[in-house]
């Protein structure tokens, strides 16, 4: 995965980005993907987007998870989904 790759060797040895290595990626690189990533999801998607869910839901991250849709309800249990 190329943000895994361009997020720096730390990134690179565990296989995924964790928001700290953020500040070791190009702002080039982050600039075109916000680009890409909103452009191709219609406005859906993107770091922009995510900052003003962030904004909007005052930095509780439980209300965050469910607004960008990173939570499952499983009868009365809501779930953290996984990608991994």
């Amino acid at each position: 995965d190329a943000l895994i790759v361009i997020s720096g060797a730390k990134a690179k040895k565990r296989d995924f980005v964790y928001f700290t290595d953020v500040k070791n990626i190009p702002a080039k690189d982050l600039a075109t993907m916000e680009r890409l990533w909103n452009k191709f999801s219609n406005g859906k998607f993107g770091y922009s987007v995510q900052k003003r869910k962030w904004r909007q839901c005052k930095g509780d991250f439980e209300a965050f998870c469910r607004k960008i849709g990173w939570t499952a309800t499983d009868g009365e249990i809501e779930r953290k989904k996984r990608w991994f």
